[in-house]
């Protein structure tokens, strides 16, 4: 069985446009033994460049 384990979301600046930056981190564990982990990193709202 696939399991999925969530930590908490980091939030924090966007180099390039200031606004809110989260951050993912997801474990997933297959038979209770350690699989994967994998990470989501997203901007909110952010601004075209050019």
């Amino acid at each position: 069985m696939i399991r999925i384990e969530f930590e908490e979301p980091t939030s924090s600046s966007c180099a390039c446009c200031g606004k809110a930056t989260i951050r993912l981190t997801r474990f997933v564990y297959r038979d209770e033994d350690a699989y994967a982990v994998y990470y989501a990193q997203y901007t909110l709202i952010m601004k075209k460049r050019g």
